[in-house]
């Protein structure tokens, strides 16, 4: 599939704010691809709320999540 754009996300860290406002920004639609680079969660203040709106995301766009170091931690624990 052709995507109209590739988009990547690094080292989110919980923080769901500044992921709100990239998204704001960037506007996704299903014609992007989305890649997040790992480490999503962790660090920041919000991480469950971070995964929610990255679970909303995928409804609407191509979202593809790579494991971070901070995700193998938590799946390790």
């Amino acid at each position: 599939m052709d995507y109209e754009r590739q988009i990547a996300l690094g080292d989110i860290h919980g923080c769901v704010h500044a992921l709100e406002t990239i998204l704001d920004v960037i506007d996704p639609t299903s014609r992007d691809l989305i890649v997040c680079l790992g480490d999503v969660i962790d660090y920041g203040r919000d991480s469950k709320a971070v995964i929610e709106v990255l679970l909303e995301l995928k409804q609407k766009s191509n979202l593809v999540l790579i494991q971070g170091n901070h995700e193998e931690m938590l799946f390790a624990a």
